[in-house]
């Protein structure tokens, strides 16, 4: 996106659908005075899409400052109307973030900041998708 910004001067409407990292983009499009006005995630082929649509210049923010990270990374507005295929994604995320956190640990070397940063994310993760049944999330 960085690199392609310069033509989107005259661009209102710009509609992503990121293979990875679907938080860069919606951090790109805060950070360049676009808002995210709508958003969708399918699934199709086994495959998780999620759709992200911004608007320039939109004045209602989907975010909350006070959970503002989190809703970077799950869609503000995704967040709102989850789907069984939201929590299809964010169920198999976090089976491997956890697997990931649990090599991290085990290196030579840990990076700590990274690691509590990821553990930050499994708790988010736990408290979006987990409910009363905790045994879908043993790793706890």
């Amino acid at each position: 996106m960085e690199d392609g910004r310069g033509k989107l001067g005259s661009v209102q409407r710009i509609i992503a659908q990121p293979n990875i990292d679907a938080r860069s983009i919606r951090r790109w499009f805060l950070e360049n005075a676009f808002t995210v006005t709508n958003e969708e995630i399918i699934e199709d082929n086994g495959h998780i899409y999620e759709i992200i649509v911004a608007d320039r210049g939109e004045v209602h923010s989907p975010y909350t400052d006070d959970r503002k990270e989190q809703q970077l990374l799950f869609g503000p507005l995704l967040l709102k109307h989850k789907s069984d295929t939201f929590y299809k994604k964010w169920e198999s995320e976090y089976e491997k973030l956890h697997f990931v956190i649990n090599q991290m640990k085990e290196a030579n070397v840990q990076d700590l900041e990274k690691i509590e940063r990821f553990e930050t994310e499994l708790r988010w993760i736990k408290e979006v998708v987990g409910d009363d049944d905790e045994s879908e999330f043993e790793y706890f």
